[in-house]
């Protein structure tokens, strides 16, 4: 029976990774060794459990009881292996097996009884007993009880078995009588010569011997278990074995994000502030990778793979390793500014390498941005739907943790399309007074990101006569081709100058797609006497300033920040 799922995969999968010597089997009473100079056993040299009289067999007289059993969420490799185990049994005794996955199906255990072969790491109890044997690169063809099982720590070594069989053993252990067939089940143990120099142990346990387990249905999670999942075998030469939270514990296990483990919960509910913070926790037989978001787990998995994997031998006990704060120091506002703006564009890095980082990822440095800068308003462009779905869940950490509290402004248009072209504001140190939002005549074209203006009016808490007016603009980036530059500049100085008449500070933000020098843009500079503190060639994100005594202290373009969104960010601190 082929499973449905089966496909090409290359002899190089088979290769351990990291220059390893060529290995050898484990050598039994009764073994000899073929031209190739490995050790494989003749029937005399059948390892039998010790809890049976007999070898099982799999095949009597043309006929089986028995059924494969496979991981339910078994990897390809996997599933080759079996559909190759299943084929080779056929072609020699012309039996075809059955197969299954190991899926329980709302039974509390697997019938002791069931004639079963086990392939990979299954959830049956025979397959952990043969496990909890294997080191490094090992793997086993064993009889548990009435069970035959094929196993390896890595599901390479599982198909490494699987190919061991059928060419070694499969061959001479078939015997005939009047046409029938039968097969004998034989044990067989491969051990390699010298394992690999990257060593890493959890309280004395090889991390070979883990699982890589991430929260059910959360993607982004599960990415970061796959990064780990890559660095493991790039360093080590094994690959472990990924699940969600919904199949049953084991032992050993890596957790990744808030699982449904016991260990997860306690780490979780103790944690205090957790934006773009890191560390691993090791308790027992379980290694908590613990994050405020998916961004700083990312990070996790990336520093232990530079720190720990390509270092030697490193060995946890129990305790806390790499914790790390992904913040630079504080950024206080300068002496002698009163406020300080911040512009960002949140949209999709513009390199391949970074495109991994989705809406989730970037919202959690965004808001280690907002943390380290606290600005006292933001204009954001390109700020989408899932981004803005992200960033209201920081929000709240930031105001329940942190005590800082911002609110979107993210008027619907008049039109009734979404815009993305928001302003955030410190919510517990200004009320918005006023509020508008202004269309570009080409809103139309089936732009987006929203080519629009978004304005507030914040008056301060405090000091009520301390009020300034953000606004906030994306021109569209059909300006570098001449497109709609002349009607994009001079409505967006005419919205500027009829805000003049509340006679207070005005700040315009915005993703300008344009830089100095460019007409349209010194054009608007003109029509408006607006003034910016960053004169930058190659700049396009510019936050212009208009009012009397309205000094730019300070102006900075944060370069540390670039993967957050497609441009880096800019503040600039000013004295009203």
């Amino acid at each position: 029976m082929r499973i449905k799922r089966l496909v090409s995969v290359s002899l190089a999968m088979l290769i351990l990774l990291g220059g390893i010597a060529v290995l050898f089997a484990c050598k039994k009473d009764g073994a000899t060794e073929d031209e190739s100079g490995i050790y494989s056993e003749t029937e005399s040299g059948v390892d039998i459990d010790e809890d049976n009289n007999e070898p099982l067999k799999i095949v009597e007289n043309g006929a089986t009881e028995y059924v494969v059993v496979y991981p339910n969420d078994a990897s390809d490799t996997v599933i080759v292996a079996v559909n190759l185990f299943i084929e080779q049994i056929e072609a020699k005794t012309g039996v075809l097996l059955k197969s299954k996955s190991d899926n329980l199906r709302g039974k509390p255990a697997h019938d002791p009884n069931e004639k079963a072969i086990l392939i990979g790491k299954t959830n049956y109890d025979e397959t952990n007993e043969v496990l909890a044997t294997l080191g490094r690169f090992e793997y086993r063809i064993a009889q548990v009880g009435n069970k035959m099982v094929i196993l390896g720590l890595s599901d390479p070594d599982v198909k490494a078995a699987v190919d061991y069989y059928v060419t070694k053993l499969l061959r001479s252990n078939i015997e005939g009588e009047d046409g029938s067939k039968t097969l004998l089940l034989e044990e067989y143990h491969y051990i390699p010569e010298a394992p690999s120099k990257n060593v890493v142990t959890i309280n004395g346990t090889d991390i070979i011997k883990f699982s890589i387990v991430y929260p059910q249905n959360d993607a982004e999670y599960k990415k970061t278990a796959l990064k780990l999942q890559e660095n493991v075998l790039k360093f080590m030469g094994v690959e472990l074995p990924i699940y969600s939270d919904n199949r049953n514990e084991t032992e050993h296990e890596i957790l990744i994000g808030r699982t449904e483990r016991e260990l997860s919960e306690t780490l979780y509910d103790s944690m205090e502030k957790y934006v773009m913070t890191y560390s691993l926790e090791v308790s027992g037989s379980k290694l908590q990778i613990l994050s405020g978001g998916y961004y700083s787990a990312y990070q996790c998995v990336n520093d232990m793979c530079f720190y720990v994997l390509n270092n030697g031998e490193i060995k946890y006990t129990d305790g806390s390793y790499l914790k790390t704060k992904i913040l630079p120091e504080s950024s206080e506002l300068t002496s002698g500014a009163d406020i300080r703006v911040m512009t960002s564009n949140l949209g999709v890095p513009p390199s391949e390498t970074d495109k991994y980082l989705s809406e989730a990822y970037r919202t959690e440095m965004f808001a280690g941005a907002l943390l380290n800068y606290q600005p006292d308003a933001v204009g954001l462009q390109e700020l989408g739907a899932a981004c803005q779905t992200e960033l209201s869940k920081w929000l709240d950490i930031l105001k329940n943790e942190y005590g800082i509290e911002y609110t979107l402004h993210n008027n619907i248009c008049p039109n009734g399309r979404a815009n993305y072209i928001s302003i955030l504001y410190r919510s517990d140190m200004y009320n918005c007074i006023e509020e508008d939002t202004h269309m570009y005549p080409h809103w139309d074209k089936n732009y987006s990101q929203g080519i629009s203006i978004t304005m507030c009016h914040l008056q301060s808490k405090t000091y009520s006569s301390r009020n300034f007016i953000l606004m906030n603009t994306h021109w569209d980036v059909d300006l570098w081709e001449g497109a709609q530059k002349d009607t994009c500049s001079a409505d967006a100085a005419a919205f500027m100058n009829e805000w003049k008449s509340a006679e207070c500070p005005i700040f315009f933000t915005g993703d300008w797609n344009a830089n100095r020098g460019t007409e349209c843009l010194e054009n608007f500079i003109t029509e408006t006497g607006a003034q910016t503190a960053d004169e930058g060639k190659y700049c396009i994100e510019f936050t212009f300033y208009f009012g009397d005594g309205v000094t730019a202290k300070k102006n900075e373009c944060v370069t540390g920040y670039s993967q957050m969104g497609d441009h880096p960010f800019r503040y600039t601190d000013f004295d009203i």
